[in-house]
């Protein structure tokens, strides 16, 4: 296992992670291919129940679940809650055996069961962090809409710039995001202590996991949010296939970011000598 651990933590002063994550990524291809295909299509199944929510109406026979017999919408929300638990999981299970036994490769059963262990830890954490980027979120709309559109009003807004509004304050909040759930699977703690943690690791020195942030979010709010819903059913095909690749490559660099920063975590760890207790009590 420690030679495992050689391939992806770094000794050298530079601590570059994407070296290492590529390896990972390649090492263990078939269960991050799982990962990322079950983190695409949440994706893409997420888009598509919110595009049918938004264009509900009760009042036409068929509207977007007016058709469904009772008790097949609930079935079908359960079932969504279920793929991404199990989604979750896997991804969070890959990182955390990523870190504690580098390229050897794992059975999907053994991600599940190391993922559970900080899967509430990190829903947590996630409902927390988005509450605060509304809020970043919100009070830069209005400082927006002040000064440069002559408005108080977020909503008159126009798209791009709430874009560039939502992309600064997930700029402004990029440490916590990408450091805390790394502290939460590297340390194996709770959401408070990684939030104390934080000042311990100097994110601005590496900027290949801050360029791999940007990348990720502006593919989101510029080009995933900026697809339109299609009219018909030829430019529906169009529209699926076209969020389907853009759903791979979120994917692919949501599971790239997050593997960089575990390890940038366990590189500041290791270069302090405070690595340890990194086994999950069965």
């Amino acid at each position: 296992m420690q030679d495992d651990n050689t391939a992806i933590l770094n000794d050298s002063p530079e601590r570059a992670e994407l070296p290492g994550v590529i390896e990972l990524l390649k090492s263990r291809w078939p269960e991050a291919v799982l990962v990322i295909a079950f983190q695409a299509c949440l994706f893409m199944l997420g888009s598509h129940m919110f595009g049918m929510s938004a264009s509900f109406d009760s009042t036409k026979e068929d509207a977007p679940f007016a058709m469904l017999p009772d008790g097949w919408a609930f079935m079908i929300g359960f079932g969504v809650i279920i793929f991404l638990v199990v989604s979750e999981m896997l991804r969070l299970g890959f990182i955390r055996t990523a870190l504690i036994g580098g390229c050897k490769q794992r059975e999907p059963i053994e991600l599940l069961k190391t993922g559970r262990y900080f899967f509430w830890r990190m829903i947590r954490f996630r409902l927390i962090y988005e509450l605060v980027v509304f809020a970043v979120w919100f009070v830069l709309l209005t400082v927006l809409a002040s000064f440069l559109a002559g408005s108080s009003e977020p909503d008159n807004l126009p798209a791009w710039m709430a874009r560039s509004g939502l992309f600064l304050a997930c700029m402004i909040l990029m440490k916590p995001w990408l450091l805390m759930p790394a502290i939460i699977v590297a340390v194996n703690c709770n959401v408070i202590e990684s939030f104390r943690s934080l000042k311990r690791y100097r994110l601005m020195a590496n900027r290949s996991i801050i360029a791999l942030f940007m990348v990720w979010i502006l593919i989101q709010v510029f080009f995933v949010i900026g697809l339109e819903p299609a009219d018909s059913e030829g430019s529906a095909g169009v529209q699926y296939f076209t969020m389907g690749i853009w759903a791979i490559v979120l994917s692919t660099l949501n599971l790239a970011v997050t593997l960089a920063a575990v390890l940038f975590v366990a590189n500041t760890l290791k270069e302090k000598s405070e690595l340890g207790g990194l086994e999950i009590d069965a």
